[in-house]
């Protein structure tokens, strides 16, 4: 068929850096600000799927995850 796959199936190391970082956001990042993460997580993963990395609207997301590290 000639479909290619990038997949990790197997990564502890990077397991535990993903569950550190949101136990860290759960207590210094405020619920609504976490309420609107969940909710654009998904369309950045499209958009990164997609291959569109350099899309006015992954500039934008990437803008407020930026704006809202910094707080």
């Amino acid at each position: 068929m000639g479909i290619k796959s990038r997949e990790i199936y197997e990564c502890p190391g990077s397991l535990a850096l993903i569950l550190a970082h949101a136990d860290l956001e759960s207590i210094t990042v405020e619920r609504d600000l976490m309420r609107e993460k969940a909710r654009l997580e998904p369309r950045y993963a499209e958009l990164v799927y997609d291959g569109l990395w350099y899309s006015p609207l992954k500039d934008a997301l990437d803008a407020s995850s930026r704006a809202a590290s910094s707080s």
